[in-house]
């Protein structure tokens, strides 16, 4: 199948981000995914080969920068998790008149700091169906406005801080899909927050990727690749049980 790899951009409060769109052809309304990525400063998409795994298998997908990371603008200090819910709002509003997917037809995919972003988009969006929440954190309520900083990090280490964040009240009353994939080695994610997201699920599926980090789209060697394969496969088939 014959796939294309779209660079494109769109604003956020008069911010240029840019993002990959991947499709197949002939470009038509498919079935689609929007990824959020975690934190850091990114310099290249780590959703690359998931991207173009999706579209080999009749999906398109949509992948962007937040404000101050890879080549969108911004700077990173204005970096929030309240700043970042709107630029994936607005990536969300781009991929629906992109003409590469069914507007009714999209999942979301939020990775690591992205995850809760990705769930608090469901506020917003209730015509969501399926969501997939892959090496997922949770943050505090108090987090939300606070600057990807020492004090975000001094919020968010205050022990089960966690068990307040908005994230559980809105997956409470979820009726899509909820797909929470975990690498079998992550360290990073307390086990409270993995549990959490577990008993959530009314439909979908946990799944835990042997051999795999919490930096499951980063893999560093034999093992990992294959954890990494292992999680495209399974988002494969979620997607196909979500989108009947």
């Amino acid at each position: 199948m014959e796939i294309v790899k779209e660079e494109i951009s769109f604003t956020s409060d008069h911010l240029i981000l840019k993002g990959l769109l991947y499709y197949p052809l002939p470009k038509n309304e498919y079935f689609g995914i929007l990824f959020i990525h975690g934190g850091g400063k990114y310099t290249s998409s780590r959703y690359l080969k998931w991207q173009a795994f999706l579209a080999q298998n009749g999906y398109s997908s949509l992948s962007f920068f937040c404000r101050g990371v890879g080549n969108s603008e911004g700077d990173f200090a204005d970096s929030s998790l309240a700043n970042r819910l709107k630029d994936s709002q607005q990536a969300l509003a781009f991929f629906k008149n992109s003409g590469a997917v069914d507007p009714s037809g999209i999942a979301l995919c939020g990775s690591s700091m992205g995850a809760p972003v990705a769930v608090r988009l469901l506020e917003q969006n209730k015509r969501i169906k399926a969501i997939i929440v892959q090496s997922a954190a949770a943050y505090a309520k108090e987090a939300e406005n606070i600057p990807l900083n020492v004090q975000f990090t001094q919020t968010i280490s205050v022990p089960n801080s966690w068990q307040n964040s908005p994230v559980w009240e809105i997956l409470e009353i979820f009726r899509g899909n909820l797909g929470v994939f975990y690498g079998q080695e992550d360290k990073i994610i307390p086990e409270g927050i993995k549990q959490r997201y577990r008993q959530l699920i009314k439909q979908g599926e946990f799944w835990e990727i042997k051999n795999g980090q919490h930096k499951l789209l980063a893999p560093t060697n034999n093992l990992e690749e294959k954890a990494e394969q292992e999680l495209f496969s399974r988002s494969l088939l979620f997607l196909s049980r979500s989108f009947v």
